[in-house]
């Protein structure tokens, strides 16, 4: 999934407008998401969450642009998995 949305991001920066780039890589992150959240949560709060995950998806694509490769959101995103399965499964 972060391969794909970080290759999406790099191929649509060379072949497109920037911005453009940038908020259809994000909406494409967060909607992948939706999934996952749609279960687990009232409709309000997945849309905070879709907002958040938004807001994510233009952090990692900053981080792409600025390192040149998909790698270290790649890391990013793998350690904000571990952490929020880690509390997950704490409080379960």
């Amino acid at each position: 999934e972060v391969f794909f949305r970080g290759m999406c991001h790099i191929k649509l920066t060379e072949n497109s407008n920037k911005i453009f780039a940038n908020v259809f890589s994000a909406l494409l992150f967060s909607i992948y998401h939706l999934t996952m959240l749609s279960n687990i949560m009232n409709v309000g709060l997945t849309i905070l969450c879709l907002g958040a995950l938004f807001g994510v998806g233009l952090l990692f694509n900053k981080v792409n642009e600025k390192k040149g490769n998909i790698y270290n959101s790649w890391i990013i995103h793998a350690c904000a998995n571990v952490a929020i399965n880690s509390i997950g499964w704490t409080l379960l």
